[in-house]
């Protein structure tokens, strides 16, 4: 029988700074995001990711508060749920270094870096891939945390004309990564990126970074290592919005049904 992990999504409130920043106490942010990792991991979920994605506009470099918050934060969730639960740290715009810093010291297991190989042009103009500072990072500071990572982040557009079998095997060869994401612009494009992306490179870990639903789920099991779930699980489907109970509760059904369960296996 095959294993597949299975990941979720904690989509933080706006952090003291920011934009659409509303006031709100960083206890209750951080109260919000620890009852939400208690009611994944009760679940069935297995491997939980902390991202600050009501931090809208997304910066490209973003302030030491947020490395602060986001330290804070994540280990709070990290003590609630034990070793039961796999941590992982997603800092946008594009993080690297800070991700890492952040989840090497409360204990992660893994980050995700949104550029990693490569620039993308979106909505905050160029970024550039972080490659450089996040093994330099990683190296300094002995870190183990796993490096997981977008290929053609689908927030925006790659710049040049590098292939997606070119930028997956430049992330595994140069950049070392643990496990490629991939997501297209529909779902449809998803899978057959993937379906891509594992002919090229049959040994590469390959998760689906998105647009998962009780439906589409089988599909997506036939084709790659994982999924990581997000907009499904909240209310009313969309991303930034809090855990939806009863959302989790079908999403976990439909998953129970197939034969490929989640691991923590890497």
């Amino acid at each position: 029988m095959s294993e597949k992990e299975l990941v979720a999504m904690i989509a933080l409130r706006p952090l003291p700074g920011t934009y659409e920043y509303n006031g709100e106490s960083l206890k209750e942010i951080e109260r919000q995001a620890v009852e939400e990792a208690i009611q994944l991991k009760e679940a069935g979920i297995n491997s939980i990711m902390i991202q600050n994605v009501n931090d809208l506009p997304s910066k490209r470099e973003v302030g030491h508060e947020i490395i602060a918050y986001m330290t804070n934060i994540g280990r709070a969730v990290k003590d609630a749920v034990g070793d039961q639960c796999k941590i992982g740290i997603s800092i946008l715009k594009n993080e690297g270094a800070g991700s890492v810093a952040v989840a090497d010291a409360i204990g992660a297991d893994y980050v995700r870096l949104k550029v990693y190989i490569g620039a993308m042009i979106s909505s905050e103009g160029i970024t550039e891939g972080c490659i450089e500072e996040v093994l330099e990072m990683k190296k300094r500071i002995g870190s183990s945390v796993e490096l997981w990572a977008d290929i053609y982040d689908r927030s925006g557009v790659p710049l040049g004309t590098m292939t997606l079998e070119e930028a997956s095997q430049q992330g595994v060869s140069k950049g070392k990564l643990d496990r490629l994401i991939i997501t297209g612009k529909t779902f449809d494009e998803s899978i057959e990126w993937i379906k891509r992306v594992k002919s090229a490179l049959p040994a590469a870990k390959v998760l689906l970074g998105g647009s998962a639903t009780p439906e589409n789920i089988a599909t997506v099991l036939e084709v790659c290592d994982g999924v990581i779930i997000g907009s499904y699980l909240k209310k009313e489907g969309v991303m930034t919005n809090p855990l939806d109970p009863g959302r989790l509760a079908t999403f976990m059904n439909a998953w129970e049904q197939e034969p490929c369960p989640s691991s923590l296996q890497g």
